[in-house]
């Protein structure tokens, strides 16, 4: 997470996502709703806690990694949370799942 780990209320955030492209496929950002968040985050009921969101994928040639990058500009309180970021494995399908909480001052 980028600037800090610590925002405050107007900063841009910015989260970025890798996984290696033999491996992983399928990225996405989810925002999970602070009302319904489930006691463990298990990839296949995500998205009935979750809100999908959008971001800019690149390539990174040099280490063979897709990133996902998601940016908040002008983050607000209502805008803390948890994030998720959701990959796919190539050869299994199955998904894997790492939370982020930001917490916005």
């Amino acid at each position: 997470m980028e600037p800090s780990e610590d925002p405050l209320e107007q900063d841009l955030v910015q989260l970025k996502c890798n996984a290696d492209n033999y491996t992983y496929e399928n990225l996405r950002w989810y925002r999970l709703d602070p009302q319904a968040v489930p006691p463990e985050l298990d990839c296949k009921s995500l998205h009935q806690y979750a809100e999908s969101l959008g971001g800019k994928l690149s390539f990174q040639t040099t280490n063979n990694n897709w990133v996902l990058e998601l940016n908040i500009t002008n983050i607000q309180l209502q805008d803390e949370g948890n994030y998720v970021c959701e990959v796919q494995n190539r050869r299994s399908g199955e998904k894997h799942c790492h939370r982020k909480y930001i917490p916005v001052k």
